[in-house]
């Protein structure tokens, strides 16, 4: 397999994976920490036009994220450290508080932001992202 291929596949599952952890954690805390929503309610308060919640908008703005962040990754592991546990564990946390912090820029320019409970939100989006990382290193040093 090539690698853009290879790379569009690791970015899908490690997205879908890390996704489905914030739902779940979403579930179980009754909080609103599902990525596309919020995504789509960003949106559709910015541009005026209506998105629904559960728009397929949020999910490939979030999937476009996704292949930024393995493309990161995969040049990381080409070119400055090895792709080892330790270092997987350091992106994934470093690329939870790059997120956490472009969502907070994302609510703190919004006019309208949801209402969320932030520190909850940028804990569990950190764990989103190490569980990204390491579905990506997994991935990678397989194909």
């Amino acid at each position: 397999m090539n690698i853009y291929l290879t790379l569009l596949v690791v970015s899908a599952v490690a997205t879908l994976l890390m996704t489905a952890f914030s739902y779940l954690y979403a579930y179980l805390s009754k909080g609103n920490f599902k990525e596309p929503q919020l995504l789509n309610l960003l949106l559709t308060r910015i541009s005026g036009i209506p998105i629904r919640k559960k728009s397929i908008v949020g999910w490939i703005l979030h999937f476009v994220f996704g292949i930024i962040f393995t493309v990161i990754i995969y040049l990381f592991w080409e070119t400055f450290m090895q792709p080892n546990w330790i270092n997987t564990l350091l992106i994934g946390i470093i690329a939870g508080i790059i997120g956490s912090i472009g969502w907070k820029i994302f609510f703190v320019l919004h006019p309208k932001p949801p209402k969320i409970k932030f520190i909850e939100y940028s804990l569990q989006l950190i764990i989103a992202h190490i569980i990204f990382s390491f579905t990506c290193f997994f991935l990678l040093k397989h194909f």
